[in-house]
């Protein structure tokens, strides 16, 4: 098998076609690199959520400046200045995490690395990734060498702006990037497992995309982890991404509202290895019940496991609350409410088979293999 880091290798960005829904952002940067040597280029920052893609922009729009064969929107990526992006390093490219060498020290040595040897470019190009954790002495060191040289572009890639140097802020141009449509993601995948030959399910790359919230990067980095085992199937997208346990969490709840204790409990001990995540799991579980009902649809960031579920999963549990109402004659938002009470009342750290067995006698019966009161079983 080839590993996710190698595909991955292979998915990187290419040329600014291939970005995808960052339109505004994508002409700004055209306009940069047809000004070319006219005009001093202005210092940027790229910012946004973590895995929207702003390194891999950011690498982009570097190569195009430095690249000594540029066509209209596309390195080369064959000449010295494209190779030296590509391994992070030469005499005109330095590129570093603030995470993890966050120190002035480090940045002027890289500084006097730019000036070694003889220059092959216009510009010195310095992109500096997690640029939020820079310490002062560093940023105020990156201050000064970028208004002292004139040839030099620094891009800070940055995943909370509120903590990066206000100082550096002012001096560069900010570009937020955003999540992109689910539909266009899904569509972008199925053009890299067309070009690469991987052989995928569509819904597969439906979860990915589902799951990674429209951010395009990151579900290139999740799409090589499946790829890297083989063929891009639902199976191995709900496993490699951890969203199994969506599915066993429908099949605990329709336990539950059949009265088979035995099985609900069998899959709620797979939900999480441990109380506190078998806890969580339940909570959001409940919240989630409460907005499909209510609204028929969950909103953004309850979690991927749930959201990724079809809507035809989640039938069978509204049915069976619906059920429970009637029986009950006990309005089904009131009995769903409950079951939120319930598990938000829990405290992640206790026991959560105590819990499990708690909640099923209060919101269900105490009956070990049949319907509990007010339930019919399905």
């Amino acid at each position: 098998m080839v590993g996710a880091s190698a595909i991955l290798d292979r998915f990187r960005l290419r040329r600014f076609d291939d970005v995808l829904g960052q339109d505004g952002i994508l002409g700004s940067l055209r306009e940069k690199i047809d000004r070319g040597r006219d005009d001093r280029l202005p210092h940027l920052v790229f910012t946004g959520r973590r895995g929207v893609g702003k390194r891999s922009l950011a690498r982009l729009y570097a190569q195009m400046l430095l690249c000594e064969k540029a066509g209209e929107g596309a390195p080369c990526l064959k000449c010295n200045e494209c190779k030296g992006v590509s391994i992070r390093s030469s005499f005109s490219y330095v590129e570093f995490s603030a995470r993890r060498f966050p120190d002035e020290r480090y940045f002027r040595e890289r500084v006097e690395q730019t000036k070694m040897g003889m220059k092959g470019t216009f510009w010195r190009v310095f992109l500096i990734d997690d640029a939020e954790w820079l310490e002062a002495a560093s940023a105020d060191v990156m201050l000064k060498t970028l208004e002292k040289e004139l040839d030099t572009v620094f891009i800070f890639v940055v995943n909370d702006i509120a903590q990066f140097s206000r100082a550096l802020r002012s001096r560069c141009q900010v570009f937020r990037l955003t999540s992109v449509e689910h539909q266009a993601l899904v569509s972008r995948l199925k053009a890299v497992c067309d070009r690469e030959s991987l052989i995928y399910e569509e819904r597969a790359l439906s979860v990915i995309a589902q799951a990674t919230g429209g951010r395009v990067g990151e579900a290139l980095t999740r799409l090589a982890e499946v790829a890297s085992l083989g063929e891009v199937t639902s199976a191995s997208a709900w496993r490699t991404l951890n969203l199994e346990w969506g599915e066993t969490m429908i099949a605990c709840w329709q336990a539950q509202l059949r009265g088979q204790l035995d099985e609900a409990l069998s899959h709620f001990e797979g939900i999480a290895s441990d109380d506190e995540g078998r806890v969580r799991a339940m909570q959001s579980f409940a919240l989630a019940v409460h907005f499909r009902s209510s609204i028929g649809t969950l909103p953004f960031g309850i979690s991927p496991a749930l959201e990724c579920l079809a809507d035809e999963a989640w039938l069978p549990i509204l049915e069976g609350w619906e059920n429970l109402s009637r029986r009950r004659s006990v309005p089904v938002n009131s009995l769903i409410e409950g079951a939120m009470k319930f598990w938000g009342g829990v405290n992640r750290l206790t026991p959560s088979l105590a819990s499990f067995h708690n909640g099923y006698e209060r919101l269900f019966g105490t009956q070990k293999d049949g319907p509990g009161p007010g339930i019919v079983a399905t």
